[in-house]
């Protein structure tokens, strides 16, 4: 199963973007801060396929950095307000506009198939 980490300190978009994933058939790992997200892969020795990180987060840089060092590479998805937003992850492999309460529905599907494009390269 693949194990997707989500970063980011809205509870609700941690809990919305958690049930689309379990719902698509993967695990989600939650983490409200870049401090806890690296306490509980340091904790567990986990490695992810994928990462979901609100990119205004401080420590965001420092922790796709980090992750950037280990094998197997996780592929990295900047969670962004706007398209307009330029993110302060260099190097990440895509961006998904966090979907407002009145689109979450358009969301799930945005968000399926962004990880139907992804699907074959994470390993």
């Amino acid at each position: 199963m693949k194990k997707i980490l989500l970063i980011d300190d809205d509870l609700g978009v941690l809990f919305w973007l958690g049930e689309t994933l379990v719902k698509a058939g993967l695990c989600a790992l939650p983490a409200t801060s870049c401090r806890h997200a690296e306490e509980l892969l340091g904790r567990y020795g986990l490695s992810m396929d994928l990462v979901l990180v609100n990119p205004q987060l401080p420590g965001a840089a420092g922790l796709v950095f980090s992750l950037r060092r280990t094998t197997p590479q996780p592929k990295v998805i900047a969670l962004i307000e706007d398209y307009d937003e330029v993110p302060m992850i260099p190097h990440a492999d895509g961006f998904y506009r966090r979907p407002r309460p009145d689109e979450l529905e358009e969301g799930a599907e945005q968000l399926r198939a962004l990880l139907g494009v992804l699907r074959d390269p994470i390993h």
